[in-house]
């Protein structure tokens, strides 16, 4: 954009009802016309804080970073007549296109503005480590700022939107589940292959009060790595291992301390050992995991393009001559479908409306969500392979083998060929060689300039699986152009 042409400048939009915004709520920004008439879309950003909560460490998921935490984005005219955008499930799709869009120095960026924070690490930007025993057994969670460019959006990034064309707009954020968006640390520390060790022996038959942690060694338990959280409503369970090498209950752990020779010691409400366990074995926690978030102070950042001199008076000209302005924008539709585990071959029917279709993006995921998984992470469930009916076709006139993603091998020429070529349809493609560890899959169905009418056939998705065991749900998202009406009596959306 040329400055010296242009003025600009920003604005900032506080949401409607200004409180603290938690899962499930709905965020609503007027964005007026008066105030912005021309958004230059990918100069604008939502800026929020970000603070967890729980009884454990955790972290916002690392796949979407803070668009985790939005669920769905609507955009209407200010009156509430027509709804320009509705990109469901945003944080899925967002995940999807850091994953193939991001490198490694995006990556840092998005640690600085939009919230990143790998979820196996304890160096976090949501949480401290203790740095004394006071400490011991807090969360530490601290208030993080993110700054959001909505990139999914053709308002809010494309390309500059005449906001007085419309009216204005409205910006409805839908916020996500806690479960889908955030992710506890579960790294070390939570299971026997993880776990840490006991320093002192605990002997058969004597009732015991307390666990200490070996602080040397390779399983050593230090306060720069011990990720325990105190949770006196819902206590956690020690576990350990006896010298019969099964797995036994130390007990609920009811607090945490350092002793005077630096080891982390467990307080446990009792337990008696039946077989003796030595110094060494392993020793770690059960949790029942749960976690919050709260969006503070959220705003929408709004770079304003000032339009030129006379712009009002030939978008009215246009009007009265035409009829009617018209404007083209790209978005998202997503649709739904039901695979259970005990299909091994599978078709789908994705009833797309779409008359103007750029690329169909598909993906698995599994609906069952926790904490200790990363759910905006999609699933492969052993597929070998999988083909296109659209138009009556199989397109391509072969399936494509994806049987070598199931193996940790994330590299298959075709089917790597085939994503690429679906999703640089709709973002820049930086990444191609690890499709295994984000398996998606798909069609674009016309090329640049170009659209598919997907709206007056059947398009169908066919998958073979070879022992599958998750109950899934496969997201098909079509990017596709719609085209907004503007006239005298209102406007319409067409797609």
């Amino acid at each position: 954009m040329n400055q010296q042409n242009v003025s600009t400048h920003t604005v900032s939009l506080k949401t409607m009802r200004q409180i603290d915004y938690t899962e499930e709520n709905i965020s609503t920004i007027s964005i007026p016309p008066e105030d912005v008439p021309m958004l230059y879309g990918k100069q604008s950003y939502l800026r929020f804080n970000i603070l967890l909560d729980g009884n454990c460490k955790g972290n916002v998921d690392e796949s979407a970073a803070a668009a985790s935490l939005i669920e769905r984005v609507e955009i209407w005219t200010l009156d509430n007549q027509a709804l320009i955008e509705n990109i469901v499930d945003y944080n899925n799709l967002a995940a999807t296109r850091n994953f193939y869009e991001d490198n490694d120095s995006m990556v840092g960026l998005n640690g600085i503005i939009e919230g990143y924070s790998p979820n196996d690490s304890l160096s976090s930007i949501y949480f401290d480590m203790p740095s004394s025993a006071s400490q011991l057994g807090s969360t530490l969670f601290r208030q993080v700022e993110v700054c959001l460019p909505l990139r999914l959006s053709s308002v809010f990034y494309k390309k500059v939107f005449p906001v007085i064309a419309v009216s204005g707009i409205q910006l409805k954020i839908h916020f996500a589940r806690n479960v889908k968006c955030l992710r506890a640390y579960t790294a070390t520390g939570f299971n026997s292959a993880t776990a840490f060790s006991n320093k002192v022996a605990l002997a058969a038959g004597v009732a015991e009060t307390q666990v200490v942690l070996n602080n040397t060694g390779a399983e050593a338990a230090t306060l720069q790595n011990c990720p325990y959280v105190n949770d006196a409503a819902n206590p956690p369970t020690i576990q350990y291992v006896d010298n019969s090498g099964n797995t036994q209950s130390g007990g609920s752990m009811t607090g945490m301390s350092v002793d005077a020779s630096g080891c982390i010691v467990l307080a446990s409400s009792g337990f008696t050992p039946a077989v003796a366990a030595d110094a060494g074995n392993k020793v770690w926690l059960t949790v029942n995991y749960n976690m919050s978030y709260k969006v503070k102070n959220l705003e929408l950042i709004c770079n304003v393009v000032e339009p030129g001199k006379g712009y009002l008076d030939a978008m009215n000209k246009k009007l009265k001559s035409d009829g009617a302005i018209t404007m083209d924008l790209y978005s998202w539709n997503n649709y739904k479908n039901n695979v259970n585990a005990n299909e091994t071959t599978t078709q789908q029917l994705v009833a797309c409306q779409e008359a103007r279709a750029c690329s169909l993006v598909n993906n698995l995921y599994n609906p069952n969500f926790s904490f200790t998984q990363n759910d905006l992470k999609p699933i492969i469930d052993d597929m070998q392979n999988y083909q296109m009916n659209i138009h009556n076709q199989l397109i391509p006139n072969r399936v494509v083998d994806v049987s070598r993603f199931n193996t940790g091998i994330n590299w298959n020429a075709i089917a790597v060929g085939e994503t690429t070529k679906t999703l640089s349809r709709c973002f820049p493609v930086r990444k191609e060689n690890e499709n295994g560890k984000h398996f998606t899959f798909g069609r674009e169905v016309s090329k640049e300039g170009y659209t598919s009418n997907l709206r007056d056939t059947d398009v169908r998705v066919n998958m073979f699986f070879k022992s599958p065991t998750v109950n899934k749900l496969l997201y098909s998202n079509v990017y596709h152009l719609r085209r907004l009406t503007i006239t005298d009596n209102g406007i319409n959306v067409n797609f």
